[in-house]
């Protein structure tokens, strides 16, 4: 199979780089950078997306591409079809964490995107390349410099000279820039010089505050280019002034074209609020809802086993909370807490005082998570988030009395890098730990982890080169169970639509459809727009595809009112019926509809805001 991988397909293999010229063992596992940017721009959507932009029009901002960073940056001004190189390092373990040699099987990961294409497709595992694996261990035995050694030369090479490929037999160049480094905290300031304690000294990569400033809610001076330059040059001569800057060397990314470390490394929601800051703050919330008997956590548990979840949360169902002595443990993953922290109004809401700071302190963090989450948002909505991530974080720190973490300060600067950036939702890192996923699954099949590195790097190159289209991506929009049906046989409530767009006999007819990924079946809610203030929500009852183009089939529901004290908005079941274009909505966000606890209302509940 190997073999006729390599005679038929573009197989890009991986390079076993040496770390030690006295054990040849030391080694990690590179895969070329500029030939997987050979090989991304042989597939004709990736090329077409690098060649026509998707940069916003409408004054919004919707991406990377749309934020200062790279509207300033002199290479990406200069020739919009610039690649913009987007790199993300990160160490996942192979092995149960618990066993005890399970540091001998972690491993850094390094992996490679396109800033060029959009948000939506650059998520696809596929757009994902594979850059390097090497195991912690010898990162830290030989340095960072030392195994991303050959990553620095091919980037510098790249920035320099650019690079040329044969499409029908036209050679086409294209200049290549680092826009930007993902990864959480610690990963990040590893690679950015700075020190990677968040408990002492000047543990922000933003600014100059003290870790006593910090934890009293304070900002310090901004960081800038000129004055971190400066202080890398101070320290090379006075090593003591690295506590003083909070700053350990220079990063082993530094004079990489027009990438700094203070200006692209933008903070990663997922690790910051999923992992932190709503953690953090749930368990508060529910600590003083159990020390004031309004529920246990044995009720919360029970709420959430019986909970109907729509089929567009189901997957993300919460798991059950536990509680240690006073202490309450909220254990989840990224996509089941942003589920539960959502969804919580409705498990507990009806047990909550409308009067309870506590919870009104939790809408409050809701409410800011609705912009920071959003894939869109307008310049003016940043100063009206700043004021509402103030709030939040000054009520939450009075109220339960508890110094701020390094992660509510992080939020402090949000509004900033969303100018920067662009939505922060949009370079978090959940989809590119996704790819994490995949290499742990074939460490399980593959029993033997003798050189663990060269194995995972092998598979999942030839695993690439099984792409023969002449397309990356698959059809955004995958039809589910369909099947033909005659027009006469559909519900008379469609029919009359369906006769005002064809003559047609025969249509399909689908239980429900797949778009970019996300279900959409029976019952979903789509937004539809928006009515004095508040948004015009829309039932799916089932999917049509006619003439090749695809319907809707809804309901429409008229939204009543908003409910603050269980952050939805309830709606109304109206009689009308209606068939929608599936080209006529802005946005494909699938909603649940819930009940009210203890009541007949019907809600929504918003993921986020939606333009």
């Amino acid at each position: 199979m190997e073999k006729y991988c390599v005679d038929n397909l573009n197989v890009i293999e991986p390079q076993e780089i040496s770390l030690s010229q006295e054990d040849s063992s030391h080694t990690y596992q590179y895969v070329s950078v500029k030939q997987s940017l050979k090989r991304l721009l042989t597939f004709e959507d990736v090329l077409q997306e690098v060649r026509t932009g998707h940069q916003s029009n409408d004054g919004s901002i919707k991406d990377i591409v749309d934020g200062s960073l790279y509207k300033n940056c002199p290479s990406f001004e200069q020739n919009p079809e610039t690649l913009a190189i987007l790199l993300y390092f990160d160490e996942f373990t192979v092995s149960n964490p618990l066993r005890v040699k399970s540091k001998k099987y972690k491993i850094l990961a390094c992996y490679m995107t396109l800033a060029n294409i959009a948000p939506e497709r650059r998520s696809q595992l596929d757009s994902i390349q594979l850059v390097s694996l090497c195991q912690s261990q010898y990162v830290k035995l030989y340095g960072l410099k030392n195994s991303s050694q050959v990553l620095y030369e091919e980037l510098q090479d790249l920035i320099q000279r650019g690079l040329d490929i044969q499409i029908a037999d036209r050679n086409i160049h294209f200049s290549c820039d680092l826009l930007a480094v993902l990864g959480d905290n610690l990963s990040q300031h590893q690679f950015g010089g700075f020190f990677e304690s968040f408990s002492a000294g000047k543990p922000c990569r933003f600014c100059q505050v003290t870790i006593e400033g910090l934890r009293e809610g304070q900002t310090g001076v901004p960081r800038s280019r000129v004055s971190h330059d400066q202080q890398v040059h101070n320290i090379i001569h006075n090593n003591d002034l690295c506590a003083v800057y909070g700053v350990k060397s220079e990063s082993v990314l530094a004079k990489l074209g027009n990438w700094h470390t203070v200006t692209s490394m933008p903070s990663d929601i997922a690790h910051d609020i999923l992992e932190g800051v709503a953690k953090s703050t749930v368990e508060l919330v529910l600590k003083s809802f159990v020390d004031n008997k309004y529920l246990t956590i044995a009720l919360l548990n029970r709420r959430i086993a019986e909970f109907k979840f729509a089929s567009n949360d189901k997957t993300n169902k919460p798991s059950p909370i536990s509680q240690n002595g006073n202490k309450i443990l909220v254990r989840q993953t990224f996509m089941q807490m942003w589920c539960f922290v959502r969804l919580l109004p409705l498990l507990i809401g009806d047990l909550v005082p409308e009067d309870s700071e506590e919870w009104l302190v939790y809408l409050e963090m809701l409410e800011c998570f609705e912009y920071l989450f959003a894939p869109s948002v307008l310049p003016g909505h940043v100063l009206f988030v700043k004021q509402l991530l103030e709030n939040f974080l000054r009520k939450k720190r009075l109220l339960f009395n508890k110094q701020d973490t390094p992660k509510d300060h992080f939020l402090r600067h949000y509004p900033d890098q969303i100018l920067e950036f662009g939505p922060l939702i949009n370079v978090c890192t959940i989809r590119l730990e996704a790819k994490h996923a995949y290499f742990v699954d074939i460490a399980r099949l593959n029993k033997c982890h003798r050189n663990i590195c060269k194995s995972l790097a092998t598979r999942h190159q030839f695993a690439q080169s099984l792409h023969t289209d002449n397309k990356l991506y698959k059809d955004h929009v995958l039809p589910i169970c369909s099947k033909r049906v005659r027009v006469n046989e559909v519900p008379q409530r469609y029919r009359n639509h369906i006769r005002r767009i064809t003559n047609l006999e025969f249509i399909a007819r689908a239980r429900s459809i797949q778009i970019n990924s996300k279900l959409y079946d029976k019952g979903t809610i789509l937004i539809s727009g928006e009515e004095d203030g508040l948004p015009k929500f829309e039932e799916l009852k089932c999917v049509f595809t006619i003439g090749g183009a695809t319907f809707f089939a809804i309901q429409l529901l008229f939204t009543v009112d908003h409910l603050p004290h269980f952050n939805a908005y309830k709606v109304e079941r109206q009689p009308q019926n209606a068939l929608r274009r599936l080209s006529d909505y802005r946005n494909y966000v699938p909603l649940g509809l819930y009940c009210v606890p203890n009541g007949q209302d019907l809600v929504v509940v918003l993921k986020y805001k939606v333009l």
